[in-house]
């Protein structure tokens, strides 16, 4: 295992811990991964990209964190992408018809 590895689920352990300064590392080492993928799905709409990680960032510290399994940092940057393609797909499914006229 690399260093890198090694650093990795070291930091996932301290924020499934609780360790605030571990979670707040997390969250700068790693947002730009959730915000560039997001930025696909919403194009140019900040306040959508960024309602978007609230909620992948939410979802990592209920369960998501505790939940992985891997043992490397390329699983893991998988694993997020994966939490944040379907954060954003249920964002669609939740939004569908809203803003439409009736006429």
């Amino acid at each position: 295992m690399s260093e890198q590895d090694t650093k990795l689920l070291a930091l996932l352990q301290s924020c499934v811990k609780g360790d605030d300064r571990g979670w707040h590392a997390f969250v700068g080492d790693y947002g730009k991964v959730v915000r560039g993928c997001l930025s696909g799905y919403f194009r140019g709409n900040d306040q959508k990209i960024d309602d978007g990680m609230q909620q992948v960032f939410i979802k990592l510290w209920r369960s998501g964190l505790k939940d992985f399994r891997g043992t490397n940092r390329y699983q893991f940057l998988s694993y997020l992408k994966l939490i944040t393609i379907n954060e954003a797909k249920t964002y669609f499914r939740l939004t569908a018809g809203h803003g439409k006229e009736i006429s």
